[in-house]
């Protein structure tokens, strides 16, 4: 099976918690790259990584995340 390099960007910590402990559980083919709090620091770990998935918060303080 191959692996899902995956990001996660929230601005909530227990939110990013939650969803990775959820994904490690669950979807043993999901590798998580990193994470990050805002969108500054979401585009960067992107960019840097070139995930394949990205699980992003919708509704972060500050700006319009579409």
């Amino acid at each position: 099976m191959n692996k899902l390099n995956c990001v996660i960007i929230d601005d909530e910590i227990a939110g990013r918690i939650v969803l990775k402990e959820l994904l490690n559980f669950y979807f043993e083919n999901i590798t998580i790259l990193g994470e990050a709090k805002n969108i500054s620091e979401g585009y960067e770990l992107i960019t840097n990584s070139k995930p394949y998935l990205v699980f992003l918060d919708i509704q972060m303080p500050g700006c319009d995340v579409f």
